[in-house]
């Protein structure tokens, strides 16, 4: 997939242009043709990502391209609309201000508006000889028609004065952008006012990719890029997503993540840290044993350390074997006790059985016993509990682990 990644990078880059010129000319407005030019990367990475590595090696790009292109926007003539995908805002073309672009742009829509009014056979066959300027046997291939038959189009079309400035016409600003965002290689990214304060979030296509307390979003921007790898396009925060992440802080798993850089070790990892319910903690260890690694609490905590997604995948909830609170990084130990407070953890109480090298408690009246904070004696009266320094303690005194925190196992 990383390498079906980087030809489609590579591919909407050296063809944006190109591909933008080509909906320009086949429907008259600047509008229209973005639409038809991000439909056609979209579609091509839907291929591509299908298609078998020999396959993806020998394609000839541009006349692949340009086939999906023309297809699209045959589609949209039958009335087979593709859906527009949101572009957070229109984006002024590049060179656009002085009076003489004005000017230019004014005489290029109104040649592509005349180019669109011809016939459709005539009009894909002269733009993609004349603007794309492709030979005549790559626009036959484009177009699925015998080599004489373009020949005969092109020649009978009767718009041919000028019709190479169109072939000069760019792609909107940050189009190749836009077009890897909505494909999930480049994440969109806003700032979201939070129980927690101000929180930078950047996603795509696959879900949260990326959270962190920036002074900036420029901070943000080169942090993302340096350990995440991917470019970032900053948009107004989407009101659908803000909704998700007010449930996800309030306990509710409503969001989707994107751990694709993650190690499967530190996927598994946070997978699990996520199952952790608000209000409670775990320890280091008790990751590393389900996740089928107990030897592995080590590399659990540089997983959590390194979390790109602090505060909704809960690492701030798992705390040292021995009880102590520990550090965080989603902003050091003092920011890891606020979180747990507005959480609901009892911090004193928890500290002060750590201390005591106290690691468990159990009920007297069910004889099950469990860490600290788990819900299960949340009910029970103050002289109903004991606790316990170790599993050995709990399991000679007729205890048995809780089934819902999983203490050991049963």
């Amino acid at each position: 997939m990383e390498g079906t990644e980087r030809v489609f990078e590579r591919l909407v880059r050296d063809h944006q242009d190109r591909i933008y010129a080509l909906g320009l000319a086949l429907t008259g407005n600047r509008h229209d043709a973005e639409e038809v030019a991000q439909d056609t990367f979209l579609r091509a990475y839907r291929a591509l990502t299908a298609y078998p590595p020999d396959r993806v090696r020998d394609l000839k790009q541009k006349a692949w391209l340009h086939r999906i292109a023309v297809n699209v926007v045959r589609n949209r003539v039958r009335g087979v609309r593709p859906r527009l995908v949101e572009l957070n805002g229109s984006e002024p073309d590049r060179g656009s201000g002085p009076e003489e672009d004005v000017m230019r742009r004014a005489e290029i829509d109104e040649l592509a508006a005349r180019v669109a009014c011809l016939p459709a056979r005539y009009r894909e066959a002269v733009v993609l000889r004349h603007v794309q300027e492709l030979s005549y046997a790559e626009v036959a291939d484009a177009l699925g028609q015998p080599v004489g038959t373009v020949k005969a189009n092109v020649h009978r079309a009767t718009v041919m004065i000028d019709l190479k400035r169109l072939g000069d016409v760019k792609a909107p600003a940050g189009f190749a952008e836009r077009v890897l965002a909505q494909a999930g290689m480049a994440d969109s990214y806003a700032v979201f006012e939070t129980v927690l304060g101000p929180v930078y979030v950047a996603w795509n296509r696959l879900g949260v990719s990326a959270a962190m307390r920036s002074k900036s979003a420029a901070e943000f921007e080169e942090w993302f890029r340096k350990d995440v790898g991917r470019e970032l396009l900053r948009v107004e925060a989407p009101a659908a997503v803000a909704a998700k992440i007010e449930d996800q802080l309030r306990g509710k798993r409503r969001l989707q993540f994107d751990l694709r850089g993650l190690t499967p070790f530190s996927q598994a990892v946070l997978q699990k840290t996520l199952e952790i319910p608000r209000g409670q903690v775990r320890p280091y260890g008790w990751i590393a044993r389900e996740i089928g690694h107990p030897a592995a609490v080590r590399a659990v905590g540089t997983a959590l350390a390194n979390n790109p997604i602090p505060y909704f995948i809960p690492c701030h909830r798992v705390v040292r074997s021995d009880g102590v609170i520990g550090n965080y990084g989603g902003g050091g130990p003092e920011a890891k006790r606020n979180i747990l407070t507005l959480e609901g953890v009892q911090l004193k109480s928890l500290e002060t059985l750590a201390r005591s090298g106290l690691r468990y408690e159990g009920v007297k009246s069910t004889k099950i016993f469990c860490f600290p904070t788990c819900y299960h004696g949340r009910h029970a009266r103050e002289e109903n509990f004991v606790f316990f320094h170790d599993e050995a303690e709990a399991r000679a005194a007729g205890y048995r682990p809780c089934k819902d925190c999983r203490p050991a196992v049963a």
